[in-house]
């Protein structure tokens, strides 16, 4: 366990640059990745402490100018898919750490979904999903996530495709089997 120290207060995190629990260091993150990975953090956190997550995040969204006239539904399509995600999913997701800079499966696999969508690759967005939940709910959160990463790009938020994003689509690990044991950083 690493304790960092950031400007709101003390933090301990489990994850580090190398663990065995599904958490992967992304260096040189985009800003599109690190608004979602906080997102998604931000989300997940206040969620289990019985805080409502959703003025901050819609607050956020908007100041990107991803809420406007036309897209009032988007900060609900977020929160709704990773509610989806997370309640469908049939394997155990983590969630990284912000102040880490790591990315869980939870962040990996929306945001591989993500920018498999906006590439127009539709098909490796939809294996992502199918490899982590049945197919109702999977149709539910491939529209979602196309939804989200067309608002993304109407603001220039482009995300990058990681190569780890095609072995999320080949096999998601097991957390409750499998222990990734080599050092594992996406360039």
């Amino acid at each position: 366990m690493q304790t960092i120290i950031n400007e709101t207060s003390d933090h301990s995190c489990t994850s580090s640059f190398v663990n065995n629990n599904g958490y992967l260091f992304v260096p040189d993150q985009s800003p599109p990745e690190v608004f979602w990975a906080w997102a998604s953090q931000h989300w997940l956190s206040n969620t289990r402490q019985n805080i409502d997550p959703q003025p901050l995040i819609n607050q956020a969204f908007y100041d990107l100018g991803l809420i406007g006239d036309d897209k009032e539904d988007i900060s609900i399509s977020f929160l709704f898919c990773l509610d989806l995600t997370l309640s469908y999913s049939t394997k155990l997701l983590s969630v990284g750490c912000h102040s880490c800079g790591t990315h869980g499966l939870l962040e990996q696999v929306t945001l591989g979904c993500l920018a498999f969508q906006q590439s127009n690759d539709n098909l490796l967005a939809q294996k992502i999903i199918h490899n982590i939940m049945g197919e109702v709910p999977a149709e539910a959160v491939v529209a979602l996530l196309d939804k989200l990463s067309s608002a993304f790009l109407s603001k220039d938020m482009k995300l990058p495709i990681r190569c780890h994003y095609l072995d999320l689509a080949s096999h998601i690990p097991d957390l409750n089997q499998e222990v990734i044991s080599a050092p594992r950083t996406i360039n």
